[in-house]
């Protein structure tokens, strides 16, 4: 069986490696020893010590040890050796301890092997160990730093390359009495080249006092971690009983790999396996990306009460190569096999990510100047998506048209030009209906828009005229003919920012040391003058197609209150990030505060409100010359407290489109156990409003019970139906390599109740994650979303 005890025996390999090659000096530094009774003597050119009585001896400065010894009594022997090749002195080294000998390495104390009896030999690195016991930390994998204990009979060390013990016991538990351990009859460590291999026999892996596993023979090295990641098993009336199971192992600094064995009573077993990748070609090109794959056979029944097909998969690939000369290839591949797969075995990634897509884009940046290439094909039969095939592009951003000019350096052209063959397909059930509406359609399309910015500066104000104008080319459109289309649009942005600090504000309240408050107020003024041909009579692809003559100005007044402040006890410190677009005037305020004293500066208040007027309402086919008004609102009065808030009011209709608010905050608490990766205690509550639709109370709190214990309880309710959306209470148990959570979910949009046990090795510090029988939910947003959405 390949490595059933991988983690235990590597890391004994580690320290024992470490225990081993620390003992022989880098230098000739003297041992020196404390001690209640001490005498020496020489003989035959051997000096000769021996000392009794709460001995402490130690080699190296005494506050940076090399070398540590406690014991209660010692024998040492120093032999003078012919000198070295280049004429250093040597001395051979040789000692016997024995009464609770405790020998530390390294400094402070961080590992340490000891016993009843020790005889060690520093120059021939060989040595004796009776009732041996040997402590310190080491890694698990790349990033996490572990205990280590260990007991042997006896521990024989051979030389620095080779050491055996008897009768040996390895674990990672603190405890006197450990919650596990494996027991072994002999141990032998083999050194190969910077690694240790560890072989043991008649292996016993122990819950307690309690043999659960035996293996006769295991072999392991100091990389080795678990194979097995996750399981998780429990029960769901939609999905039955089920066990979902995930192995994987790291391939070197490549990358990783995942392997999926599920099984669920109602649906049927699956598998599937993950590939994420980093590296570098050939060519010392980087290039990173992630292959998913998934299949379920399948013998249960969908949401939507539809039986699905028997077999079920999906692939995706996503892919970033990154060339010479700002060179860049963006691939993604999506297939899946129906509409539904998504939703029953990847819930979160269907209501959550970008839409599934399949493309290729390739693009090269100089400068402010942009070429590019998109190939998109819909693969998916069941869905509604316009293909690309290809589409070439070229931009150029904020261009000085004559930068040698006095008068006119300030005017910049942006332009965007993009050609190629588009066509729209439709889910494959709309096509099958009667009539023509939903057939697919295609074009060859050109699409170019330019645009002269000339921004200039008026006492404290910005001012920003600009005009642009846009040519479309089509060879079909809705009646079929070849049609191009004219439009132009001009305009000015009118924008300042003011600011003022205010330096004898002090509030041990709202932890407030000094304040700069920054007011950037904004009217922008648009105007699409004309479009030669009407939107009604086009062919609907993209956004390209959205465009109508239209008169709008855009009111925005942007609010920000930033203070100076000291981390408090148990936090990290972490300054929040300014909100906002961040403009070169604005960041250079922002800075000048920044340094102006010691501290973190950090957002008190954000506070930016919108409003659109239309002076011609029937542009967009309203009444109401107003359109919409917006807020957005956030607090932080203390660094564990934030308040957030979100409005939109539609004066078409003089009601609240959507809001929502709330409250979240977090904290230490003595025994917290990761201050550094997350607080001990989380919470939030809050309301969600959409006009017409639902009001929903959304309460979640998380929390430390203990080292060992954390909960989290949260729920969502929906006001306007009477009923909750969904209920959910998670307990966790910390072990020293895994975690364990206990998990009771009711889902009412899915109609399903389920409990599961899950186990990881590898969410020792993250935070609770979902745990239902729909798993598996990598990161599909790997790169960026969809470059062009669909209204």
């Amino acid at each position: 069986m390949r490595r059933p005890f991988p983690l235990w025996f590597a890391l004994l390999g580690v320290l024992l490696r470490g225990a081993t090659q620390a003992q022989e000096p880098p230098a000739p530094e003297p041992i020196r020893v404390q001690a209640a009774h001490s005498e020496t003597w020489e003989r035959g050119g051997t000096r000769i010590l021996m000392a009794s009585g709460n001995i402490y001896a130690w080699q190296g400065t005494r506050e940076k040890p090399i070398l540590e010894l406690y014991c209660d009594q010692v024998v040492i022997w120093f032999t003078e050796l012919p000198p070295a090749p280049d004429g250093a002195p040597r001395t051979r080294t040789e000692f016997y301890a024995e009464g609770n000998v405790r020998l530390y390495r390294g400094g402070p104390r961080k590992e340490y092997f000891g016993g009843n009896r020790l005889v060690f030999d520093l120059a021939g690195e060989r040595g004796y160990i009776e009732k041996a016991k040997m402590g310190g930390t080491t890694r698990a994998g790349k990033k996490r730093i572990v205990p280590l204990y260990v007991r042997a009979e006896e521990f024989r060390i051979f030389s620095k390359d080779l050491a055996e013990g008897r009768d040996v016991s390895v674990t990672i538990c603190e405890f006197g009495e450990p919650h596990h351990r494996v027991q072994a009859s002999r141990v032998e460590l083999v050194g190969e080249e910077s690694v240790t291999r560890v072989k043991a026999t008649s292996n016993v892996l122990y819950a307690g006092s309690v043999p659960v596993f035996y293996v006769p023979y295991a072999e392991a090295t100091e990389d080795d971690t678990y194979l097995i990641k996750d399981i998780r098993v429990g029960n769901s009336n939609r999905m039955g009983t089920f066990g979902l199971f995930t192995w994987g192992e790291d391939i070197g600094n490549w990358g990783k790999w995942r392997l999926h064995t599920d099984y669920r009573s109602k649906r049927g077993p699956a598998t599937g396996g993950d590939i994420e990748y980093k590296s570098v070609d050939p060519f010392g090109n980087p290039y990173s990306g992630r292959l998913s794959t998934y299949y379920a056979r399948d013998h249960g029944e969908d949401f939507d009460k539809t039986e699905p097909p028997e077999n079920r998969w999906r692939i995706h690939e996503r892919h970033r190569h990154e060339f010479p000369e700002d060179l860049r290839l963006d691939l993604e591949v999506s297939r899946i096999r129906d509409r539904n797969f998504l939703r029953e075995y990847f819930e979160r990634e269907d209501k959550e990510d970008k839409e599934q897509e399949t493309y290729a884009f390739l693009r090269k940046r100089y400068d402010n100047h942009l070429a590019w290439a998109l190939v998109r094909p819909r693969v998916n039969e069941w869905q509604t998506q316009t293909e690309y095939l290809p589409q070439l592009g070229a931009s150029t951003i904020a261009e000085p048209v004559l930068d040698e000019n006095p008068i006119l350096e300030n005017l910049l052209y942006t332009q965007e030009t993009d050609g190629g063959f588009v066509r729209r397909e439709f889910d494959e059930r709309l096509e099958g209906l009667p009539g023509e509406a939903f057939d697919p359609y295609q074009s060859f399309r050109i699409d170019t828009q330019h645009r002269l910015d000339y921004p200039f500066q008026i006492s404290w104000v910005r001012l920003t005229p600009f005009a642009e104008g846009r040519y479309t080319q089509y060879d079909r459109v809705l009646s079929g003919e070849t049609k191009d289309r004219w439009a132009a649009g001009a305009g000015s942005r009118l924008s300042a920012n003011l600011w003022r600090v205010y330096d004898g504000v002090e509030s041990s309240l709202f932890d407030l040391h000094r304040l700069q408050h920054i007011v950037s107020p904004e009217i922008r003024y648009e105007n699409l003058i004309d479009s030669s041909l009407d939107r009604e009579r086009l062919l609907f692809f993209d956004e390209v197609e959205t465009l109508s003559p239209v008169q709008e100005f855009r009111f925005r007044v942007t609010n920000r209150l930033k203070t100076r402040r000291f981390p408090e006890p148990g936090e990290d410190g972490d300054a929040a990030r300014p909100a906002g677009p961040e403009l070169s005037e604005l960041a250079r305020i922002e800075e000048a505060f920044a340094q102006a004293r010691p501290g973190t500066v950090e957002e008190f208040l954000f506070l930016r409100t919108d409003l659109t007027y239309f002076p011609d309402p029937e542009d967009v086919d309203k009444e109401n010359p107003w359109g919409i008004a917006d807020y957005d609102f956030r607090l932080r009065p203390r660094r564990w407290l934030t308040v957030t808030s979100k409005f939109e009011w539609d004066f078409e209709t003089d009601s609240v489109r959507s809001a929502s608010g709330g409250v979240s905050a977090s904290g230490r608490v003595p025994w917290g156990r990761s201050r550094l990766v997350k607080p001990d205690w989380q919470a939030f509550a809050g309301l969600r409003h959409i006009q017409d639709n639902s009001l929903v109370a959304i309460t979640q709190l998380e929390y430390d019970i203990s080292p060992k214990w954390s909960v989290l309880v949260s729920n969502q309710y929906d006001f306007n139906n009477d009923s909750n959306l969904e209920a959910r209470l998670t307990v966790r148990r910390t072990f020293h390599e895994f975690v364990v959570d206990f998990n009771l979910e009711r889902d009412e949009g899915e109609d399903e109740t389920s409990f599961t046990v899950a186990l990881s090795t590898t969410a020792i510090e993250q935070k609770i994650p979902e745990s239902v029988a729909r798993t598996y939910e990598p990161d599909f947003n790997f790169f960026r979303p969809s470059f062009k959405r669909e209204e």
